[in-house]
């Protein structure tokens, strides 16, 4: 644990005490402004996440380069400690969510740190990256030995093979029969009908009849 947060948290409270103290004695209750209990609950606040940050010391290592530029662009405090626990203690894609926000309604926030506090919890969790399936070489790297049945099983799984093709396996094995049958029947040679009472003239009958028209006068 952390004692110069727990320090720092003591003497936030002592200040803001003190401040309360002076500011109930010497301000009439009908001169009070509300925006000074304000002031005093923000130092309060601070003072509890100096407390938190104690418990869990916030680390802001993580947060890629551009997340920090558009947050310090948007007008957020990043040395502040309340700032700090609340980044650290949410996801990601939260205070990218609300970055994001801020960015699209910059001309209407007034104060961008207090909206980043309040809003930040609401934001939702989401997955970042790529929602594809990822591949790598050695996915595509074939074996020296035949795939097992188990092995072709899996790939067809993680790819969806079945779903692309939209057929089994037994239809594709039933559709190539049908085409081997077909080509065999193509093949098969035709036996002249018996019952067919057409006879062929040979060429040499017919040559025969030719050159008898040859002696008709007419």
């Amino acid at each position: 644990m952390d004692y110069e947060y727990i320090k720092q948290a003591i003497a936030q409270l002592e200040t803001t005490t003190n401040q309360l103290k002076d500011w109930v004695e010497t301000v009439p209750p009908e001169r009070a402004k509300i925006h000074r209990v304000r002031e005093m609950q923000a130092a309060i606040r601070e003072a509890l996440a100096s407390l938190e940050a104690a418990i869990a010391p916030p680390n802001l290592e993580h947060l890629p380069p551009d997340v920090l530029e558009r947050a310090e662009a948007s007008g957020i405090p990043l040395g502040d400690i309340e700032v700090q626990v609340a980044i650290a203690s949410h996801d990601l894609s939260q205070v990218m969510g609300i970055l994001t926000e801020i960015e699209n309604r910059a001309e209407s926030i007034r104060r961008p740190r207090e909206y980043f506090l309040v809003r930040l919890p609401d934001m939702p969790v989401e997955r970042l990256g790529s929602r594809l399936p990822v591949y790598t070489a050695a996915d595509f790297q074939q074996s020296k030995e035949p795939p097992t049945k188990e092995f072709r099983d899996r790939l067809k799984a993680k790819y969806g093979l079945d779903r692309l093709t939209g057929k089994s396996p037994r239809s594709r094995s039933t559709l190539f029969e049908k085409i081997k049958q077909a080509k065999q029947t193509l093949e098969r040679p035709e036996t002249p009908d018996p019952r067919s009472d057409k006879i062929e003239t040979s060429p040499t009958v017919e040559a025969h009849n030719w050159e008898l028209d040859e002696d008709i006068p007419f």
